[in-house]
């Protein structure tokens, strides 16, 4: 039997993201002239305040044909480097600002002999600093791309920064007006289960809507998979302690403001705060554990960051639950987004990986046929994989910290709260410094580069490091070539918010 029929529950941005990605490869690229319609209903806002991102977006954003001047003159975009992480590793007090970037750009080729040799030397600079100009490049607030470059290049790779409502429609706009995706505007009373188990249809005020397919996007309440079919959630609490966060929008002093790109992360005594910069306003938000802290001392850490009042801020309370579905797809059912699980946003996984498990439902669709039996179990394997790698990723920043200024930290650090696989990568690296072998795992969305950043960046050094003479040569080489990079990449590149102007004004170049 033929699959004619999908049916999207959801119009935040995985189910818009959902929608190009089935469109684009289903009917776009193989002509099945498959009916895709999302259902979208007006009164339940959208929980999104996802407004990072990683360079992946760059890629789908491109392969579903959207001009990407579009982020910037219709979403409030920016550019982002990476990540500035401040205050991890030690308490505040104890230190003059410990600080360490996360940024994008891959290493270089003979990567393995560079970090030997950074290792190897006592008076080494930050790690990122030595393997890449890009952290320096984000610390001087420069753009990572030319005026003259065209849409997609850049001098650096790179991600976005952008308004999630704007984002949202500019998603909606493509699939709908380029992708033929319909669009309903209905709220869900009931859903109707077949005798087989699967869902045999949707009903709105009396109205029903039926499919062969169906994808739950309707965020934590995973009105589909979560409540009608009844699949359990698995819950990461025990290892992501942080359970709560508060997001607030927040205007720049004056249109003059510096605009920072990259994401900064500034650890607090009870969690973090993100500050995202767009191009008229921030948005910044305390993620924090309400187990360790109330949420009127988490207001007042915010404000106090913001160098306002409490009372003046207009925060937004998101309570996060932190973990994934037991199953992501049974019978006829797919969940994404919430629907399908959630981390918190430290390294912008929501998006990432509400994009990626939408373009592995796409190509699992591929055949057009409605026998999903092997497609949905290497979904549900790989999806809890990827999961469970992220959160071990996440864990990491925090697991490595030497701050003592709260329970919140240690009980961080404790064993209890990391989980086996993590500690036994930990074990290791003591000794040894990670290797390409320790990262086999095409899914495990962060390799050995996002790991080394973040080990290097909390000076988790391995005992056995071999000093040499060649390893000195090769340190002082490479520190005065990345000096040459650095001089000739600061003359072609112009200052953040220059850029995002001039962009707004002129548009990129077009392939």
């Amino acid at each position: 039997m033929k699959l004619q029929k999908v049916i999207i529950l959801g119009g935040g941005t995985a189910g818009w993201l959902a929608a190009n990605h089935l469109a684009k490869r289903l009917n776009a690229e193989l002509s099945l002239d498959i009916h895709i319609e999302l259902i979208e209903s007006e009164s339940i806002p959208a929980v999104g305040v996802g407004e990072g991102t990683v360079p992946f977006m760059k890629e789908t954003l491109k392969h579903f044909g959207i001009d990407e001047e579009l982020i910037f003159k219709n979403a409030e975009g920016s550019f982002k480097h990476g990540i500035k992480f401040s205050d991890w590793l030690y308490n505040p007090e104890s230190n003059n600002g410990h600080y360490y970037y996360h940024p994008f750009q891959p290493y270089p080729s003979g990567h393995e002999q560079l970090i030997r040799a950074w290792l190897s030397n006592p008076n080494r600079c930050k790690f990122e600093h030595f393997m890449s100009t890009q952290a320096t490049v984000a610390e001087l607030g420069l753009s990572p791309k030319a005026i003259t470059q065209r849409e997609y290049d850049g001098v650096f790779d790179y991600a976005y920064h952008f308004d999630a409502a704007l984002f949202t429609k500019l998603l909606k706009d493509n699939a709908v007006n380029e992708l033929g995706v319909h669009v309903s505007y209905k709220t869900i009373d009931d859903v109707e289960i077949s005798q087989d188990g699967s869902i045999k249809g949707l009903i709105a005020n009396g109205e029903r809507f039926d499919a062969d397919f169906f994808v739950d996007c309707s965020g934590f309440e995973s009105l589909l998979l979560g409540r009608a079919m009844n699949v359990g959630f698995k819950s990461l609490s025990n290892t992501l302690l942080a359970d709560t966060a508060l997001a607030v929008q927040s205007p720049y002093q004056d249109n003059s403001t510096p605009i920072n790109p990259y994401t900064t992360a500034t650890a607090k005594e009870h969690g973090w705060i993100w500050d995202i910069q767009l191009q008229s306003r921030k948005g910044v938000g305390y993620v924090y554990s309400s187990n360790h802290t109330s949420d009127d001392d988490a207001q007042r850490c915010l404000a106090l960051y913001l160098d306002v009042e409490p009372q003046e801020l207009n925060v937004r309370k998101i309570d996060m639950r932190c973990g994934y579905r037991e199953q992501f797809w049974v019978k006829n059912v797919v969940a994404l987004g919430l629907a399908q699980g959630f981390v918190e946003p430290l390294e912008a996984t929501g998006l990432l990986v509400f994009d990626l498990t939408a373009s592995m439902l796409a190509h699992a669709l591929s055949s057009g046929e409605l026998s999903f039996a092997l497609e949905s179990q290497k979904f549900n394997r790989d999806v809890e994989r990827m999961w469970l790698n992220i959160s071990d990723f996440i864990k990491l920043h925090y697991c490595l910290s030497k701050r003592t200024d709260s329970s919140f930290w240690l009980d961080n650090c404790s064993t209890d709260t990391i989980p086996d696989s993590l500690q036994q990568k930990l074990e290791m690296w003591k000794v040894r410094a990670p290797h390409k072998f320790d990262f086999t795992d095409k899914l495990g969305v962060f390799d050995i580069s996002n790991y080394l950043y973040v080990l290097y960046g909390m000076e988790f050094l391995p005992t056995q490091v071999v000093t040499s003479e060649a390893y000195m040569q090769i340190y002082k080489g490479y520190q005065e070539y990345q000096t040459s990079v650095l001089k000739e990449v600061n003359s072609n590149l112009r200052p953040h918010r220059e850029l995002l102007e001039k962009l707004k004004l002129y548009g990129i170049q077009r392939n």
